[in-house]
């Protein structure tokens, strides 16, 4: 597990669109690549590459998603919950809460994989 992302990346992150439109949408239930691209009116590789960026802060985690033909889809949810930026005294703070992951799932997304 990496640490909790920088100030300047979370800023970064947050200020383009399609990444709070991914973070909101993930954050009531999980969507595949292809449904984010759609819900932000972007290309699969727009989509990808917010993606792979919000996966390296760890605000996104990934999910196998059966489906009901035997194949499946790879979904993500948001795992930020809380983030807050401040100025006192001249310096920005920020606070950043994730959720936390729980033991099983992570067992059950691994196996998943498999």
């Amino acid at each position: 597990m990496s640490s909790d992302p920088d100030f300047t990346t979370i800023v970064e992150l947050l200020s383009d669109t399609h990444v709070r439109t991914i973070l909101s949408a993930t954050s009531v239930e999980p969507y595949s690549a292809s449904e984010l691209a759609e819900r932000c009116d972007a290309s699969d590789q727009t989509i990808y590459r917010r993606l792979e960026r919000l996966e390296e802060a760890e605000l996104v985690s990934d999910q196998i998603r059966a489906r009901g033909d035997g194949h499946h889809d790879t979904v993500y949810t948001a795992k930020l919950e809380h983030v807050s930026i401040t100025l006192h005294d001249g310096e920005f703070e920020f606070s950043l809460e994730q959720t936390q992951s729980d033991p099983v799932d992570e067992l059950t997304d691994l196996w998943g994989k498999f």
